[in-house]
């Protein structure tokens, strides 16, 4: 009977791989593990020394200025990435990582949660720094979340979305198709907006446009 290398302990109806290793099945995975870390950490260290010396990590040619691989792997990268996007889209998965959704955005609510995650702490390390959140690379108006050029645009294209909205027949805030019945809001936006505890069939906002029609 032959024993593990490791553990000592006999082996019995394993595979011939393990065998040859002298490893039972455990000791034969945390063996794989083990060696899998380390792959990972010299493949890591091997990228990172190519990178500072400007060497492109798939195929050691010289880098685009400001990115991290060369011309031909930035092309062959982007080919990819369109090729299983679409794929993943074309199944209904995740864009991110390709799991299967669970909601109602493009993503999977891991992949949700991470990415709201990320914007959150990236937004308050830029707000804690005084900077415009429009990552303009401009100082942000004091006690303010935008910069005046920002905030300024984006009221300009607010208004602009509005009247095209408006001039299409579709709600406003969720772009719906449904009839609107000249508001600006659909009825299910206007009921958010205007509850009826604080704004009733016969309450102001109703009195008021029914007073402007007639």
């Amino acid at each position: 009977m032959k024993r593990c290398a490791l553990c000592h302990c006999e082996k019995e109806d394993v595979e011939d791989r393990q065998l040859a290793v002298h490893l039972c099945p455990p000791c034969d995975a945390h063996h794989a593990e083990v060696a899998y870390r380390r792959r990972l950490e010299e493949s890591r260290h091997r990228n990172k020394k190519l990178r500072d010396a400007g060497r492109c990590p798939r195929c050691t040619a010289k880098v685009v200025k400001g990115k991290s691989r060369c011309a031909d792997c930035l092309r062959r990268a982007s080919e990819e990435q369109k090729v299983r996007l679409g794929k993943w889209m074309a199944e209904g998965r995740c864009h991110h990582c390709g799991r299967e959704r669970d909601g109602k955005t493009v993503t999977c609510s891991a992949c949700y949660a991470a990415g709201r995650s990320r914007v959150k702490a990236r937004y308050m390390k830029m707000k804690k720094r005084g900077m415009c959140l429009q990552s303009c690379g401009r100082k942000a108006v004091k006690g303010k979340a935008l910069c005046g050029e920002c905030k300024k645009r984006g009221r300009l294209l607010t208004a602009e979305r509005y009247r095209q909205r408006r001039a299409e027949g579709k709600c406003t805030v969720c772009t719906s198709d449904a009839d609107t019945g000249g508001y600006a809001y659909c009825a299910e936006c206007r009921s958010k907006k205007y509850p009826e505890h604080k704004r009733g069939p016969t309450g102001p906002y109703t009195t008021r446009i029914s007073g402007l029609r007639s």
